[in-house]
């Protein structure tokens, strides 16, 4: 059985862990407001959920990132400081996707955006996984989502692409 770990919460740097990916997502979805109506209007696959779901969603999303990186911060193993410049890469490419797809409008490149993404982040999953076992099941949450992002983008990029 491994051994658990107590964990000491250092509440700043908790806090700006939550913070960060949480930032992101506000910029985006400041950058992007207004863009429910536009996505009511598309045909969209068998399954997708409705606008208003996407913003509670991606907040957990960006909590359970934020949380994952902190317990990877605060872990001690090889590939810490690796991980955590995959993270913030991921977090770029996160904050690229809905500009491409609501500002730009330009599907397939938000396709391409989104599987450079899910493979980042599957990579992301991994290393956080073999370093703290919790914040890997968290970026699996987070990838099954870009998962069936994926799926509903790719529908529209051929209806609309």
């Amino acid at each position: 059985m491994q051994n658990q770990k107590q964990w000491n919460i250092d509440w700043p740097k908790f806090l700006i862990s939550l913070l960060i990916p949480v930032a992101v997502g506000t910029v985006a979805g400041w950058l992007i407001q207004g863009s429910a109506d536009f996505y009511n209007g598309l045909i969209k696959p068998p399954f997708a959920p409705p606008a208003a779901l996407f913003p509670l969603v991606w907040t957990v999303l960006y909590l359970l990132m934020g949380i994952a990186a902190y317990r990877v911060h605060q872990s001690e193993g090889e590939g810490k400081q690796t991980a955590l410049r995959l993270y913030y890469i991921q977090l770029v490419v996160n904050f690229l996707w809905p500009i491409s797809f609501f500002l730009w409008k330009n599907f397939w490149l938000s396709f391409l955006i989104l599987m450079v993404l899910w493979i980042l982040v599957g990579v992301l999953t991994f290393r956080f996984w073999k370093l703290d076992r919790p914040a890997g099941i968290m970026m699996v949450m987070y990838w099954i989502w870009l998962t069936f992002a994926a799926y509903l983008n790719l529908f529209v990029a051929i209806l609309y692409g």
